[in-house]
């Protein structure tokens, strides 16, 4: 399985207007050398699959057979940065249809432990407009 990862700033500005997460300072705080690391995890980690401690679900939407469609995600991470280890949390979209995973937010677990419920709930009506306004208007064309 091969997704096609989002992890650049100008692009969620383009689907997301109101994004309320900085990926760019994200990227900032953790090294911008670690985005191609970062991106293969994130993919290991999807493909390995859901609902285990390195991949959660926070919440998704499902088509009209009731298989799951989008995915809002956490993925956990660990690397190893100039000898450090580093834990990141990585917010996530998951298009299965479209095989596609969009990059919201990435935190390092030391600076952050979870979201906050503004953000959970902000995340979450992010994918509600992706769903709604991304993938539905895209079916009725």
């Amino acid at each position: 399985m091969k997704y096609d990862v989002i992890l650049i700033e100008d692009k969620l500005k383009d689907l997301f207007p109101n994004n309320p997460f900085n990926l760019k300072n994200d990227l900032k705080k953790i090294g911008i050398e670690l985005k191609e690391k970062i991106i293969q995890e994130v993919v290991c980690q999807i493909v390995m699959g859901f609902n285990r401690k390195e991949c959660v679900k926070l919440d998704y939407k499902i088509d009209n057979n009731n298989k799951i469609y989008i995915i809002l995600a956490k993925i956990r991470i660990k690397l190893e940065n100039e000898r450090k280890k580093v834990s990141l949390r990585c917010i996530t979209l998951v298009d299965k249809t479209n095989m596609l995973c969009i990059i919201l937010h990435i935190y390092a677990k030391n600076k952050k432990e979870d979201l906050s419920a503004n953000e959970l709930k902000l995340a979450k009506k992010i994918l509600s407009y992706y769903y709604n306004e991304v993938i539905k208007e895209n079916e009725n064309e």
